[in-house]
């Protein structure tokens, strides 16, 4: 258990960064399933706007690593194109 004033701040910030991040990863993770589920192109499409902001948020708030979100665009835009093929 923390002694000083200090340790017991840090063990609150670190909670609440935790609370964020995981809420973040979340929203990433569902934004991808929804995105690789979905067979109809339109609504894929708007599902593929949608992954690309929450991605790009996520990176922004250094939740997950830029060359990570870059992969998750690049493999999502795969399965849109292989769906309107």
């Amino acid at each position: 258990m923390a002694n000083t004033k200090q340790a017991k701040k840090m063990i609150r910030k670190t909670i609440k960064k935790t609370k964020h991040n995981r809420w973040w990863t979340s929203r990433v993770k569902n934004a991808v399933k929804a995105v690789n589920s979905n067979k109809d192109a339109s609504k894929t499409a708007e599902l593929m706007t949608f992954l690309q902001k929450t991605v790009d948020k996520a990176v922004k708030s250094n939740v997950i690593h830029k060359n990570r979100g870059n992969r998750i665009k690049s493999k999502s835009t795969k399965v849109l194109q292989s769906i309107k093929d």
